[in-house]
């Protein structure tokens, strides 16, 4: 044992195999002595601070909560977006598996009609376009709708339903149109 030393918190003497600055006999002492010395100090410097000025107090806790709060947000957008990620690609791997279920269910939620009225209009519109007579190849039928009223109003091919959306439906600019192919040609 060195003479001379001893534990700052106890009094005990401090083993020589310590470090020659050591101030405790154990980290038990050196522990229980920071908790004395520090906790009353650092509650006495919030004390002194927030009456000295609450308002930078205040806006110092504010500052911190949205740090953190951004944070957590942060870390919930990407948890949502792995979620989304994965719920899509389940997705796509049933809609890949169960082409049919998905037209069916498409039909249903767009139009309101199922797949057997979407083959019986076909079959009524004689198997192709309503329009220009086209069989369906790759592509199914587009279903021609009234954007005001929702009724349908038949099956058309890619070109015909697109070209009907670019005269905005209006069938006076139809007209105009075939009378200008008419004379043009």
């Amino acid at each position: 044992m060195a003479k001379g030393r001893t534990c700052d918190r106890c009094g005990a003497a401090i083993d020589d195999g310590k470090r020659s600055d050591a101030r405790y006999c154990s980290r038990a002492c050196m522990k229980r002595a920071g908790e004395q010395r520090r906790q009353p100090v650092k509650n006495e410097r919030k004390r002194q601070a927030r009456a000295a000025d609450p308002e930078r107090v205040r806006a110092r806790q504010r500052d911190a909560y949205w740090r953190y709060h951004e944070q957590a947000l942060a870390c919930a957008s990407r948890s949502r977006q792995k979620y989304r990620e994965k719920r899509n690609a389940a997705n796509r791997a049933w809609a890949r598996a169960n082409p049919e279920k998905r037209i069916a269910s498409e039909l249903r939620r767009k139009y309101g009609i199922s797949s057997k009225t979407y083959d019986a209009l076909l079959r009524a519109q004689g198997g192709g376009c309503a329009i220009c007579g086209a069989r369906p190849n790759r592509k199914r039928l587009a279903v021609d709708h009234d954007h005001t009223t929702g009724k349908l109003r038949g099956l058309l091919c890619e070109g015909c339903n697109q070209a009907l959306g670019l005269m905005a439906d209006d069938p006076m600019r139809l007209q105009a149109a075939a009378a200008y192919l008419g004379d043009r040609s």
